[in-house]
């Protein structure tokens, strides 16, 4: 029982208080170290990462593989020569039809595949099966324009309307091809020329094995568009998952999974992280607003209030509010999760991805605020920091050239080189260019027989060449060096100067608040050679008594940090 209390007794006289000035803005180990305050924040940040982790590596072992291997097999199946195909500009993947028989080939051959898919594939495969107890066909949509002749095979603007209307058919075994069963050519050519655009869609059942078995359901579209024409029709296809029968896998059988305990303590763990942040943001807004009252009656802040804003933003630290965020994204994608999970896999999976990859880099992300006190691992963010108005500046400056080269080369270079077909596509090669990629490969591509177009291909890439890549890309170098060796010369970095001004500024104001404690916390101990007061406190409470400002130690008139403000005063 002695031994307790002289335990207690022992703690309660080390920890002390935090004084409002320098609560916000207090590191981890001086947090421990000079006032025995264990880093909450700091710890369940590490856990929400770890936790994070673990859910990535989860994913990465058991669903991305098998969403990805699964696509490919349904599209190496389902696509008459597979071995023809390739990953489309949008992601989807695709094949090239030149004839109308290639397209009746394609439909023949998705239909067969489609109803011996479940005896002949190697994995296990179902179908779903209609109120007649009958395996579900796929379903053949057209858009066709109505209202239009086409009873002779003519061009005649005038006699074709513009209104479609949609027509669907089963394709089964024993109509393979749909509407084109049993139609002679010219009857073929005539259906071919009403089509605006085409689907066949269809549905198969399938297991997805992780820590526990789910049935899932693949949802295949096949898209034909007509809508270009030019003697060419690209067929895509698309694949969303969802659970079988729109049921998920329960809650009983989620309990048992790994995966739903770390997103349940994610939850917990962000939710207090969001608090802690919240409350040391309002920390911040407190001490900002109590030292713009007081500035009528100081002359040094007056000034700063005045002449830069600065002064103002540094109040605010930008890792707190990048936690916040951080720490909303996660509950949210946690929560979203859960709920996903206890679907099944549905057609939201791509917004999931997209959260909680979020979710991720922020948890990532933030931990590169806690080496914001120790400069050399901090001179990526110090010189970012620096250089991103310059580069923004710049930026703006250069990028109308950019766009014109890219319009340029889409109007120009569009018909035939497909690295320039639309806008998107002509900015990703210039960049490309730009960084050394594909440059050759670009000449080649734009260099025509036709010498017209053939010389203003090289004198446009020539040009851009020289002005990109030998000076931009060159300048945006050097800015970004000139900001990281103002930075490394720096001996203090600008954000600490900065705060140790705010903290003078706000102790020589006299209105420094300590966060209330509990009883058993804040009862002192008289002990020899101990005073209430921290041998820091004292020597601050000193030096300020006498604290003599210059708005040039926040910042000085070349916008380089100041020494003045390492020193002492007097």
């Amino acid at each position: 029982m002695q031994n307790e209390q002289i335990y207690w007794k022992f703690l309660c006289f080390r920890i002390s208080k935090i004084p409002l000035e320098e609560s916000p803005y207090i590191s981890p180990w001086r947090q421990w170290k000079k006032y025995k305050r264990i880093p909450f924040k700091f710890i369940l940040h590490i856990f929400i990462t770890i936790l994070i982790t673990y859910q990535v590596i989860l994913i990465t072992k058991y669903q991305i593989p098998y969403l990805k291997q699964t696509q490919v097999f349904l599209s190496g199946a389902f696509l008459p020569d597979s071995e023809s195909y390739l990953p489309a500009m949008d992601g989807f993947i695709h094949k090239e039809i030149f004839t109308n028989q290639d397209f009746i080939d394609t439909l023949k051959s998705v239909t067969q595949t489609y109803y011996g898919f479940s005896n002949d594939s190697i994995g296990l495969f179902d179908y779903n099966i209609n109120e007649d107890n009958q395996i579900e066909a796929p379903i053949f949509t057209i858009e066709e324009f109505t209202k239009t002749s086409f009873d002779e095979i003519k061009i005649d603007p005038q006699k074709i309307n513009y209104e479609t209307d949609f027509v669907s058919y089963p394709l089964t075994l024993k109509q393979p091809c749909g509407p084109f069963t049993n139609l002679s050519n010219d009857e073929v050519q005539n259906l071919f020329a009403k089509f605006r655009t085409a689907q066949i869609s269809f549905s198969l059942l399938n297991l997805f094995v992780s820590e526990i078995v789910q049935c899932v359901q693949w949802n295949v579209l096949m898209s034909f568009s007509f809508v270009r024409r030019g003697g060419r029709l690209l067929s895509t296809i698309d694949f969303s998952v969802t659970s079988c029968g729109n049921q998920g896998i329960g809650l009983s059988d989620l309990l048992h999974t790994g995966e739903f305990f770390s997103a349940f303590f994610l939850i917990i763990f962000s939710f207090f992280s969001m608090i802690t942040s919240i409350r040391l943001l309002s920390q911040q807004y407190t001490l900002y607003k109590n030292l713009s009252q007081k500035k009528e009656e100081t002359k040094q802040v007056q000034r700063l209030f005045k002449s830069t804003t600065q002064f103002k933003i540094a109040f605010f630290d930008f890792w707190h509010v990048t936690a916040l965020i951080g720490s909303v994204i996660t509950i949210f994608a946690e929560a979203f999760y859960i709920y996903n999970q206890a679907q099944g896999l549905n057609q939201t999976q791509n917004f999931f991805a997209l959260i909680f990859a979020l979710a991720s880099l922020f948890s990532w992300a933030n931990l590169s605020g806690y080496f914001q006190w120790h400069k050399k691992f901090y001179l990526l963010i110090l010189t970012l920091r620096k250089a991103i108005p310059n580069l923004l500046r710049f930026l703006a400056g250069t990028f109308p050239l950019f766009i014109g080269y890219a319009y340029m080369g889409t109007l120009y270079f569009g018909n035939y080189c497909e690295y320039f077909a639309t806008i998107d596509q002509a900015c990703v090669t210039l960049f490309a260019v730009l960084n050394g990629d594909v440059v050759r490969d670009t000449f080649n591509y734009l260099y025509r027989k036709n010498h017209g177009l053939a010389i203003f291909a090289r004198i446009y890439m020539y040009t851009f060449t020289c002005l990109f890549i030998y000076a931009w890309l060159k300048l945006f170098i050097t800015l970004v060096e000139c900001a990281y060796s103002a930075v490394k010369e720096a001996q203090k970095p600008a954000h600490l100067v900065q705060r140790k001004t705010i903290k003078k500024l706000a102790s020589s104001a006299n209105f420094g608040i300590s966060f209330p404690q509990s009883e058993s916390m804040v009862t002192p101990l008289t002990t020899p050679g101990l005073s209430e007061k921290s041998k820091d406190q004292e020597e601050t409470q000193t030096s300020l008594d006498t604290f003599s400002f210059d708005e040039n130690v926040f910042v000085d008139t070349d916008g380089e940090l100041s020494n003045d403000d390492d020193q002492k005063s007097q």
